[in-house]
């Protein structure tokens, strides 16, 4: 596996984690849609800025 293949995977994982834990927070009754898609956006688009960054500076 190359390193791009390896840096997707890892922003995969952590996505599908984090859109796992506002799902969950939902049906808790704990966040509303709204919020939930928000903070997945909010959140995953720092994953996504962090993930392309690795691949930057990874030779």
């Amino acid at each position: 596996m190359d390193t791009h293949d390896e840096i997707t995977r890892e922003f995969y994982i952590a996505f599908d984690k984090l859109r796992e834990e506002k799902t969950d927070l939902i049906i808790t009754g704990k966040l509303t849609v709204d919020q939930a898609l928000q903070a997945i956006q909010s959140e995953g688009q720092f994953l996504l800025d962090q993930a392309k960054k690795r691949e930057k500076n990874t030779p």
